[in-house]
C-alpha cells in the first residue's frame, strides 16, 4: 500500500494543479510531500506494530513513542523550517515534511527495537512466513471496509482543504489550523472508541451480552462527555486557541468562523468515531463502509461544495457540509449499533460473520482494532 501513496507524494505538484491549485500553492504541496515520500512506508509499519501491541493490551508503548516523536518534530520543524544560520539551510515547508520523515523512521525503529527485546512479544516465533491465504482473506473481509470509511472521512476533509485553496491562502491557512485543533482533541475520543471496540470483542467472544452493552454505554459516556468540554472550549476561547498557531490578522478572522463550525461538529466527530469503532468490535464492518460513504460523499462533500461556492457562507459553508455529514454518519451508525448489538442476540452477531463458534471470536477480540 506503501507504493501508490509514494507515487502520490512524488507527483504532488502535478496532482495539486490537476486539482485546480494556484501554481504558488501547487509549487508549495509538491515539494512538501515529496519530503514527505520516504517516510510513508516507516508510517504504515509503525501503525501495523501500534495495533498488534494494542491488541496484546500494550497501549502505553505506542502512546509514549508517539509523545516522544512528537516533541522531536516539534524541534526538527523548527531546526529545518527555519534553518541554523551557517549549519542548516532554511527549508522552509519542506523542511517540515523532511522533520516528519526522519522521525517517522525513528519511531519505527524504536518499536522495531522494543518488540526483539521482547522475544514472548515477537510474531515470527515458532511461524511460518509462507502467506496463509485464508487468514489473509479473512483480514481483507474485515480490513477492506474498514479501510474505505477511513478512506471516506479522509477524503472528504482532503477535499474540503482543496476546495479551500481554491478561495485563497488565508481561507487555506485558516481551515489546516481548525483542523489540526479538531483533529487534536478527535484523538481522545478515538481513544475511547478503540479501547470500547477491544471491549466489545471480548464481550461478544465471552457471549455477554450485558458486556457489550456495558461496553457501547461506557464508550459514549466518555467520548461523548469529553467532546462537550472541547467544544465550550472552542466557544469560550476562538482567538487565543488561534492565536497559538499565528497572529496573522485575516487567518484569525476566518479561523473564528470555521472554529465555532467545528465546535458544533465535536459531538457528531466523537459519536460517529465511537459507533464504527464498537460496530469494528462485533466485526461489522460493511454496512458501516456504507454508511460513511453516504454521509461523507453522497451528503458531505456535495454540501459543501454548494454552501462554499454558491452561497454568502463561503468559507464557513464548507465547515457546515462537514458538520452536516458527521451529524448524518453519527445517527445512522447510531442505528446500526442498535440493530446489530442490542435488537439480535449475541450469538446472532457472531453467526452473521459466518464465523465458526470458537476460533473466529477470538481473533475478533484480538484484531479489532486494526
Amino acid at each position: 500500500l506503501s507504493v501508490p501513496v509514494i507515487a502520490l507524494c512524488v507527483f504532488g505538484r502535478q496532482l495539486s494543479l490537476a486539482l485546480g491549485q494556484k501554481p504558488r500553492l501547487a509549487e508549495m504541496a509538491g515539494g512538501f510531500l515529496l519530503a514527505l515520500a520516504p517516510g510513508v512506508l516507516p508510517a504504515m509499519l509503525f501503525a501495523t506494530l501500534k495495533y498488534y501491541l494494542d491488541a496484546l493490551g500494550r497501549t502505553r508503548v505506542a502512546m509514549s513513542v508517539t509523545f516522544i516523536g512528537v516533541a522531536l518534530n516539534a524541534l526538527g520543524n523548527q531546526l529545518f523550517i527555519y534553518g541554523v544560520p551557517g549549519v542548516v539551510p532554511r527549508l522552509g515547508l519542506v523542511g517540515s515534511g523532511l522533520s516528519t520523515t526522519v522521525v517517522r523512521w525513528a519511531m519505527l525503529g524504536v518499536m522495531v527495537g522494543y518488540v526483539a527485546r521482547h522475544r514472548e512479544l515477537s510474531p515470527f516465533r515458532g511461524a511460518s512466513l509462507r502467506p496463509h491465504l485464508e487468514r489473509l482473506r479473512r483480514i481483507a473481509r474485515i480490513g477492506i471496509p474498514i479501510g474505505a470509511q477511513l478512506g471516506a472521512e479522509i477524503g472528504t476533509f482532503a477535499f474540503a482543504a482543496v476546495m479551500m485553496g481554491w478561495m485563497g491562502e488565508a481561507q487555506l491557512a485558516a481551515h489546516q489550523i481548525t483542523l489540526n485543533l479538531a483533529s487534536g482533541t478527535f484523538m481522545v475520543a478515538v481513544g475511547a472508541a478503540i479501547a470500547g471496540s477491544i471491549r466489545v470483542g471480548r464481550a461478544v467472544g465471552a457471549g455477554s451480552r450485558r458486556g457489550v452493552h456495558r461496553a457501547v454505554v461506557a464508550s459514549y459516556l466518555v467520548s461523548l462527555g469529553f467532546m462537550t468540554v472541547c467544544a465550550v472550549t472552542f466557544l469560550a476561547f476562538p482567538r487565543f486557541l488561534l492565536e497559538l498557531y499565528t497572529r496573522d490578522a485575516e487567518i484569525v478572522r476566518y479561523g473564528t468562523g470555521l472554529l465555532f463550525m467545528a465546535a458544533l461538529f465535536q459531538l457528531f466527530d466523537g459519536a460517529q468515531v465511537t459507533g464504527i469503532s464498537i460496530l469494528r468490535g462485533a466485526a461489522d464492518t460493511r454496512v458501516p463502509m456504507l454508511i460513511t460513504l453516504l454521509g461523507y460523499f453522497v451528503v458531505g462533500v456535495p454540501m459543501a461544495y454548494w454552501l462554499g461556492f454558491h452561497t454568502p457562507l463561503r468559507h464557513v459553508g464548507i465547515w457546515t457540509g462537514l458538520t452536516v455529514s458527521l451529524a448524518v454518519v453519527a445517527l445512522l451508525l447510531l442505528w446500526r449499533v442498535r440493530q446489530v448489538l442490542w435488537r439480535r442476540p449475541i450469538i446472532a452477531v457472531v453467526a452473521g460473520r459466518r464465523a465458526r463458534p470458537a476460533a473466529p471470536l477470538v481473533e475478533t477480540a484480538v484484531g479489532s482494532p486494526g
